[in-house]
């Protein structure tokens, strides 16, 4: 479920990176690329290559998400924070990367942090989907599990409800959500005991 998480995350980031030139982007994306193809059999090779792309091309989220994706698989949730803080910075308006940032801090007990990240991004979600934004789908589920993750949580049911019907053959994906349990989440996203 982690690896499936940075994977949709990756492919999403990338396709909204930009302010590079066009060569230094690609260098950056296979460097990415390449960090991805060897995250599980030599994280610390991984790792530097993310580095690597980063120091590139500071604005694509990829990179930075596939970094804190190996600090969490190793159980080094301050690092993970720390980078998807500093992506935080660079792609304010990221909701994925505000939301993310709220898991971890939670994870690391600063749950009032936490809280006002999952807010945040509550935002961000809302106002990708009044734009109409081109991953309407991905925007209201996520909004409605952050909804789940502030505690208003038959709201983001609701909202969960109101999706199925609206895209039948995304359904065994957004079903899933519908039981969705906020502790048993942040342990399959972030691993050992919430």
């Amino acid at each position: 479920m982690r690896s499936y998480f940075f994977q949709v995350v990756a492919v999403l980031s990338l396709l909204s990176s930009c302010n590079s030139t066009e060569d230094s982007r690609q260098k950056a994306i296979d460097l990415n690329n390449q960090g991805v193809q060897l995250r599980h059999t030599d994280a610390d090779k991984a790792s530097a290559l993310f580095k690597e792309s980063i120091s590139i091309d500071s604005t694509s989220p990829a990179a930075y998400n596939n970094l804190a994706g190996v600090y969490v698989e190793k159980g080094d949730y301050k690092n993970a924070t720390n980078i998807v803080e500093s992506l935080v910075h660079v792609k304010p308006d990221l909701a994925e990367a505000v939301f993310f940032l709220g898991m971890l801090k939670e994870k690391l007990g600063e749950r009032d942090i936490a809280q006002a990240l999952y807010e945040k991004s509550i935002l961000l979600f809302d106002g990708r989907i009044k734009q109409g934004d081109k991953y309407l789908l991905a925007n209201r589920a996520n909004h409605a599990v952050a909804l789940i993750f502030v505690g208003r949580e038959q709201e983001g049911r609701d909202e969960i409800k109101r999706i199925l019907p609206e895209f039948p053959s995304d359904s065994p994906m957004i079903e899933v959500l519908t039981n969705l349990d906020k502790e048993k989440y942040l342990q399959s996203i972030l691993g050992g005991a919430p």
